[in-house]
């Protein structure tokens, strides 16, 4: 039988998930505190308007209603969380207000179903929900980043986020191109953007050690290999990471 350890296990993870998910992987199984070791990632993903598939959102949903949130409809759009989660998530919610963020969220049949988030001007890819790694991403005026979407459980697999992200792309004028994240190791959400028109083009990873972190960037749009970020803090200008 195959150790855990052994040779071949290790070289078909890194050849199918690269070096920093081994190094991950590798602190799960040795079991080492999150505070000594631990990694994220993000795949980026880009959408000319013009590419939007609408046969995406060729049917509605029955009961589906999608409307452009104010402030005062946050405390509405949470209640599609669990208990636990809408107190905190108001915080960071009012924060995305107060940097001229905006959101859509639907009903379905009468219910509070789900939200999603346009941002513009920058966008703060987390890897440990905004407490300690993050990479922001600056954005040109002509684009939106769609992220911190949610579907509340009794309503996923209903074909509501689609129209969520079609909605979303009417929240910012003038906006023509659209970046998304997905995580690499969620392929329903991956499929879900693919089949928007969303194409993969790059992958962002945090690895922390020690307590500090460790951020690094890949462009498979142009199909460079990972580059360790400079800096405790990442901070990327548009023409660093977007698509020409």
């Amino acid at each position: 039988m195959e150790n855990a350890f052994s040779f071949q296990r290790i070289r078909r993870f890194y050849q199918r998930q690269g070096p920093l998910a081994l190094l991950d992987r590798a602190a799960q199984e040795l079991g080492w505190p999150a505070r000594v070791a631990s990694f994220g990632s993000a795949r980026l993903l880009y959408l000319r308007l013009a590419n939007f598939n609408s046969h995406a959102i060729a049917r509605t949903p029955s009961g589906l209603q999608i409307a452009a949130g104010l402030p005062e409809d946050i405390e509405l759009a949470v209640r599609c969380l669990p208990a636990a989660e809408r107190e905190p998530t108001l915080q960071l919610f009012r924060s995305f207000l107060r940097d001229g963020a905006r959101f859509v969220f639907a009903r379905h049949h009468g219910q509070v179903a789900g939200f999603l988030w346009a941002f513009a001007g920058k966008y703060v890819v987390t890897f440990d929900g905004y407490k300690h790694t993050a990479i922001q991403l600056g954005l040109p005026a002509w684009a939106a980043f769609l992220g911190n979407g949610y579907i509340g459980e009794e309503h996923r697999m209903k074909g509501l986020y689609p129209h969520l992200m079609r909605a979303g792309m009417s929240l910012h004028a003038g906006a023509m191109e659209f970046y998304a994240a997905a995580s690499p190791s969620n392929p329903n959400s991956l499929k879900s953007h693919t089949r928007l028109g969303f194409a993969s083009i790059a992958d962002f990873a945090c690895v922390r050690i020690l307590g500090r972190p460790h951020y690094f960037h890949r462009d498979l749009f142009r199909r460079r290999g990972w580059r360790l970020l400079a800096g405790s803090r990442a901070h990327l200008s548009p023409a660093e990471w977007c698509v020409k």
